[in-house]
């Protein structure tokens, strides 16, 4: 469970901007869909990034994925940092200041502490830390421009930890040393890596699932889920199918595949499936299966299904996962911007109720981080006053982050059950400011 991101120096956020799932509501104990408990500490569920076009939504959701990839997949020996982002340019002073990065996160229902510094072209801090059982900070590893200094409780007799210290002094300076002990089987921070690798789960706008018409055919049960989800959403699907056919590929293409040095150009509803030596390469195409007149039914392309369609299929596995706990970590954290892109907004409002709410059998320590436009979730999705967040440029183009929680609360009495109509009418920031004079000061 993610219990607060923070991030500075990057893209937009000039200053630090803390992203909290804290929450100050109900008591545990209570029966709100809205928050959940772990080890004595309140969450929300869901938080909402609301600001205009260009506030830096994006360039948050873009800090978790940087984060989250540079933990995972690291950088090549004569790759810079730089590749993969930027420190806010509108200054010329963030230049030469690292970019700072703060994950804190319940594993293995241990509150940990993930953070680091890096700059274009170095690694220059990074700490692990976690709370242990009496509630004392206990640090796991810490590093400076000069070291890297693993504790002694990360390992366990003198050998572990002096291949831990080795595999500590072998990591690059552009190198996370948490990817480090990823790709060299240090198993001591395993859990902390999976969380990373299986519980946060960033997408973009345009995101889709990997490979989602080789697992629609061969997984019964998500095909059979996702036809659910598409009648409840009434789109006059009753069926969801997957079907394979030959592609004529040659075999110098194929090995190109294989490389990544070509792409064959497959829709989004196309997977190519090279596992299949004797028959040759294949193509699984979805299509969906639409009620006629009559009873009768239609099977209709991939190709010729609503851009809305096709989105809602895109976030079928999201849900279904949550119903499939054993083949999940304990927790899963979705990070998704335009979350209602293409879709009406009983459509979004539909996914995020069946993805927070309660159910029997279902993973339950679940969040959902957005970034939206969607004015009417303020009043009708299940969202917290802690859980909605507004994202705002300042006159010199710095992003600020700030809660709805900050607000009085005799003004949010006063716009009770129209809250989006205040936010449309600028009572909280973060919206464009239509007229010629000049940028409006910040909240």
């Amino acid at each position: 469970m993610l219990i607060q991101f923070s991030v500075e120096n990057f893209a937009s956020f000039r200053d630090r901007a803390v992203l909290t799932m804290l929450a100050t509501g109900p008591e545990a104990g209570s029966a709100d869909a809205r928050y959940v408990t772990l080890d004595d500490t309140r969450l929300v569920k869901c938080a909402a990034l609301y600001g205009a076009n260009a506030a830096g939504k994006s360039n948050l959701v873009d800090a978790f994925r940087f984060v989250k990839g540079l933990v995972l997949h690291g950088t090549r020996p004569d790759e810079p940092i730089a590749a993969t982002f930027f420190p806010f340019r509108l200054d010329a002073s963030s230049a030469s200041r690292p970019s700072r990065f703060q994950v804190d996160f319940f594993c293995g229902g241990t509150h940990h502490t993930y953070a680091f510094a890096v700059t274009l072209q170095a690694v220059e801090e990074e700490r692990l830390s976690r709370v242990d059982a009496q509630g004392r900070e206990e640090l796991l590893f810490e590093r400076t421009p000069a070291e890297i200094v693993p504790a002694p409780v990360l390992g366990g007799d003198a050998e572990r930890q002096q291949f831990i210290r080795f595999v500590a002094q072998g990591t690059r300076p552009n190198q996370l040393f948490l990817c480090e002990a990823a790709e060299r089987n240090v198993h001591e921070l395993s859990p902390v890596i999976d969380w990373f690798r299986r519980s946060l789960t960033v997408l973009g706008p345009g995101a889709r699932p990997a490979k989602l018409p080789l697992r629609l055919e061969r997984e019964a049960e998500l095909r059979a889920f996702a036809g659910d989800l598409l009648r409840l959403a009434d789109t006059g699907i009753v069926g969801v199918r997957a079907t394979r056919e030959p592609l004529e590929v040659s075999s110098e293409d194929v090995e190109a595949v294989k490389r990544g040095t070509l792409d064959l150009g497959l829709s989004d509803g196309e997977s190519l499936d090279l596992s299949e030596p004797d028959g040759g390469p294949q193509a699984v195409r979805i299509s969906l299966e639409h009620l006629a007149a009559e009873g009768a039914r239609v099977e209709l392309e991939w190709e010729v299904e609503s851009h809305g369609t096709r989105r809602f299929l895109h976030l079928a596995p999201l849900l279904y996962a949550r119903l499939r706990p054993k083949d999940q970590a304990d927790s899963m954290v979705l990070v998704i911007d335009e979350l209602e892109r293409s879709l009406h907004p009983l459509l979004t409002r539909l996914f995020i109720q069946r993805l927070v709410e309660r159910q029997e059998g279902a993973l339950d320590h679940v969040q959902l981080v957005f970034a939206t436009h969607d004015a009417s979730l303020l009043e009708q999705a299940p969202l917290a006053r802690e859980g909605v967040w507004f994202v705002e440029k300042d006159a010199g183009g710095a992003s600020h982050l700030y809660s709805l929680a900050e607000f009085k609360g005799e003004q949010l009495e006063h716009l009770k059950g129209q809250l989006g109509r205040g936010y449309l009418d600028g009572r909280f920031g973060a919206v464009p400011f239509l007229g010629d004079r000049g940028p409006r000061d910040a909240h």
